[in-house]
């Protein structure tokens, strides 16, 4: 089993497609290779093949669209783990929507397993422990969504995670196409082609992700006591995803406050505060709570070791290294200097 060598590092972001393939590296080289491109591409596991290892190959094909990703993986028998420890590690869950190709897998989490042939789906959460099998080659097409905003398209909180989605109806038909599309389209290097319209992105993310919501709406379970006892209807979840959305899309900036998300959400700065009464913290408390986390992150990662406190706190958008060891302090009870020593 080949433990990914960069621990906690999340996946890395990509503005134009990354195409990655084992064909050119040795055989005695291919397992850790591969291991390390998924971590990078799709999420940190730990990855063991079955059967031969001089056999082995494997091609990943990434295109990001926005904050959304649409992978193409190729490869051979293998078993993939998510562990609880990598669970816990990531701040900002993700929801990979697994399209399968060719080949059979099945696919573990929440104590439910999914035999997937050609044509179907299923969903799992990088917050939780998974389990991927592969006894032959196959082919997936993966989706990488934000968690927060699939929920508040869909108002619930608990998803069919591990379950068998038949794509054979329309919205699977159009999703498989629209994947294959955005792949297709996405050049291999942003000077390739000229910069698409972000509007013209945000239109096709748009439809993706609704098709995708279309597609799971069936294999909902039923909405909680306490999801019926908040009232909160689909707008307003919808509402809160994509200021989330903004947050994390803008953390690094420190003007980022309730106007400037106005600004990107079109909605007014008091309809902003009313959607966060149903929130466990306000607007400003939720941006230092992330960028903390950030910093976090961050000073524990052995990719950074680096680069200076300063220069990772004012990227996670503080503006004053004193202010930002005082509020590091209050919310994880030592310095930062103190955090990333015993990490």
């Amino acid at each position: 089993m080949h433990q990914p060598s960069s621990q906690g590092t999340p996946v890395e972001p990509v503005t134009a497609a990354v195409r990655v393939s084992t064909d050119e590296v040795p055989s005695g080289r291919r397992l850790a290779f591969w291991a390390d491109q998924v971590c990078a591409q799709l999420l940190r596991v730990q990855v063991d093949t079955v059967g031969s290892l001089g056999e082995f190959n494997g091609s990943i094909e990434r295109a990001p669209l926005q904050d959304l990703d649409v992978c193409r993986v190729r490869s051979g028998a293998q078993s993939v783990r998510r562990t609880q420890s990598m669970a816990d590690e990531g701040s900002c869950e993700t929801i990979l929507f697994n399209i399968q190709r060719e080949g059979i897998s099945q696919v573990s989490q929440a104590g439910r397993t999914a035999c997937l042939h050609p044509g179907d789906f299923t969903l799992i959460s990088s917050a939780r422990p998974c389990g991927l099998d592969f006894q032959a080659s196959f082919e997936h097409t993966v989706l990488r969504v934000p968690a927060a905003e699939l929920r508040g398209l869909l108002g619930r909180t608990e998803l069919p995670f591990a379950q068998v989605m038949s794509g054979s109806g329309l919205p699977g038909r159009l999703l498989t196409q629209l994947a294959d599309g955005v792949i297709a389209a996405t050049p291999a290097r942003s000077g390739d082609v000229e910069t698409p319209d972000p509007q013209v992105s945000g239109h096709v993310r748009h439809a993706l992700l609704h098709t995708l919501a279309a597609l799971v709406v069936p294999h909902l379970p039923p909405a909680s006591e306490p999801e019926r006892r908040r009232g909160r209807n689909r707008l307003s979840a919808y509402h809160l995803a994509r200021i989330h959305a903004v947050i994390e899309a803008h953390l690094g900036d420190p003007a980022l406050d309730v106007e400037h998300i106005a600004s990107f959400t079109r909605l007014s700065p008091s309809h902003i505060h009313r959607l966060f009464e149903t929130e466990p913290a306000t607007v400003a408390a939720t941006i230092r709570r992330r960028r903390l986390q950030c910093c976090r992150e961050q000073l524990a990662d052995p990719a950074h070791a680096h680069r200076s406190i300063s220069e990772i706190a004012f990227q996670c958008g503080f503006n004053q290294a004193a202010h930002f060891s005082r509020v590091f302090r209050q919310a994880f009870g030592m310095t930062p200097t103190e955090w990333r020593v015993r990490r």
